[in-house]
């Protein structure tokens, strides 16, 4: 049996255990080529955001020989029984029986050492995206003396305090695989207990509950300190763990019914439909590919400004094509936006000033605060929020929103998503560190930081000057990214609203919203979208 794996976090993705399928996908999505120039800078985008570990072959002694243990039998002495690596994890195991292997204990050392929030690991012999729980510990047992359950036919498991999030998050992945052009069905999605069968001492389960399973219930497993007799003993200190290291979703990516798919079936490696799927070439590898990049988007939260004006910003595409358009959110100037990684938007505030300072600290004007059930941030769905149009007695040049605003004006997006997620006192770096602004978790130099709200880049817009191809406030806007650079610094500006607006602005938590005369240009707006009031483009 061989592994392969993949470790995201919102900075990071999971590891894979595989077959050749899952082996031969792992290292194709390391290289993910893409013909498409903007499909390529949504790809680095993603590069520049998550920290991406990729592990082809994790057991690289079993699939050199063929068999599914780890063979430790000594040179020139009597064979010993091959160790399966499958089963080699300090969780729901015996303390004897855990860590005896290579392959469990480079894992170890990797995850006791970063934060990742997500991991997907490969196998093969069935077809079926799984999730926590699938242990003993959480799992029925069968009555004695009765057989283990059948592969597919588990028993209904406790679920995880993250089960909404990785069951909705695991929907995405499979739609994002799809059926690889025929060649297999679209992954089911649920408990690894119920779609595969329970086990003792997985990966799975070791990964996303052994930092704190048993401190929360102390009728659940806890993380077990290992005490193996191979490989000349591993210290009690590798598997004696803190709070802040296990706590990342996982996958079981069980690829394909066969171990070995077809040769034919497996597809082929490159150009754009490599991502999108459905076109020549299509297989069981770039279908997993697919399920790969998606789970890196989904690793952490992005929120990008695509259009501003109908003038493309980059990255302006993503591996789902844009839903269509449903018409402006507003009657002055659209921008569209994307939030990546989310599952729901909550809600999305628009802030935009102009050079002479912004009004109030920004993240105390976000709102409305957040609830439960936000609009669905479907992939591929573009959002809208308008800019208002100009102040009465000011009167556009050419009728556009822009051609009154005094050069240049400011634009940044901030969000909040999935706030449903945070209902079951959910335990894993992934879900937290999108909802709670306090959540913080740190090993060595690996932090994972908590946000209540996300942020796009900061844009410069400027309406083209008189003169310009079919005079100003006809032509397409200018729009400069200007993240990180002074002029692109929200906060710490001088507060310069203008003569007799201080009050309507509402400056400082709990104030009134701003007055419809004090939302003029040249000042400071917000444009609100939540639930209903959310212009959702497609989707």
């Amino acid at each position: 049996m061989a592994f392969a794996e993949l470790l995201a976090a919102a900075a990071a993705p999971p590891l894979p255990t595989g077959a050749s399928t899952g082996a031969a996908a792992a290292a194709a999505a390391a290289a993910v080529p893409a013909a498409d120039p903007a499909l390529r800078l949504w790809l680095r985008r993603l590069l520049d955001t998550r920290t991406v570990t990729v592990i082809p072959m994790t057991n690289a002694v079993g699939y050199a020989t063929g068999v599914r243990g780890e063979d430790q039998s000594p040179a020139g002495g009597p064979a010993a029984a091959p160790l399966d690596p499958n089963r080699d994890f300090a969780f729901d195991v015996a303390a004897t029986a855990c860590m005896r292997t290579v392959a469990g204990r480079s894992l170890n050392e990797l995850l006791r050492s970063r934060l990742y929030t997500l991991l997907l690991t490969f196998h093969g012999g069935t077809n079926v995206l799984g999730y926590e729980w699938g242990d003993w510990g959480h799992c029925p047992r069968p009555p004695p003396g009765a057989p283990p359950p059948a592969l597919g036919r588990g028993p209904a498991c406790e679920p995880a305090p993250d089960a909404k999030a990785m069951h909705d998050l695991g929907l995405r992945l499979s739609a994002a695989a799809g059926t690889g052009g025929g060649v297999q069905a679209a992954y089911p999605v649920g408990t690894m207990g119920a779609l595969v069968y329970p086990v003792g001492g997985g990966m799975e389960d070791w990964a996303y509950g052994a930092s704190w399973s048993g401190a929360r219930d102390k009728e659940e497993p806890a993380a077990v300190v290992c005490t193996p007799g191979t490989l000349g003993g591993y210290p009690a200190e590798r598997t004696t763990l803190g709070n802040s290291t296990h706590r990342c979703i996982t996958y079981l990516v069980e690829t394909a019914d066969e171990k070995r798919p077809h040769a034919r079936t497996l597809g082929t490696v490159g150009g754009v439909g490599h991502l999108r799927g459905g076109g020549p070439g299509d297989g069981h590898v770039p279908r997993n590919v697919r399920l790969m990049v998606a789970a890196v988007d989904g690793a952490g939260v992005s929120v990008d400004i695509v259009a501003v004006g109908g003038v493309p910003v980059e990255p302006a595409a993503s591996m789902w094509p844009p839903a269509s358009s449903t018409g402006a959110a507003g009657g002055g100037t659209d921008v569209e936006f994307y939030v990546g990684g989310a599952l729901t938007v909550d809600a999305a505030t628009l802030h935009v000033s102009t050079g002479a300072g912004v009004a109030s600290p920004l993240v105390a004007a976000v709102g409305p605060a957040h609830g439960t059930g936000g609009t669905p941030a479907a992939p591929g769905t573009r959002f809208r929020l308008s800019l208002p149009p100009p102040p009465s007695g000011v009167t556009p040049s050419g009728g556009a929103a822009l051609a009154a605003v005094p050069p240049p004006l400011y634009v940044r997006v901030a969000a909040r998503v999935d706030g449903d997620l945070a209902a079951t006192r959910p335990e894993s770096h992934l879900v937290n560190a999108r909802v709670d602004g306090a959540y913080r978790h740190a090993v060595g130099g690996a932090v994972v930081r908590g946000r209540a709200v996300w942020y796009s880049r900061t844009l410069r817009v400027a309406a083209p000057p008189r003169g310009a191809a079919g005079g100003r406030g006809t032509a397409p806007p200018a729009v400069v990214d200007v993240t990180g650079t002074p002029e692109g610094s929200w906060d710490g500006r001088p507060l310069t609203p203008p003569p007799g607006t201080a009050a309507a602005m509402g400056v400082g938590g709990g104030a009134a919203a701003p007055s419809k005369a004090a939302r003029g240009w040249g000042t400071f707006l917000t444009v609100a979208a939540a639930g209903a009031a959310a212009a959702s483009v497609g989707g």
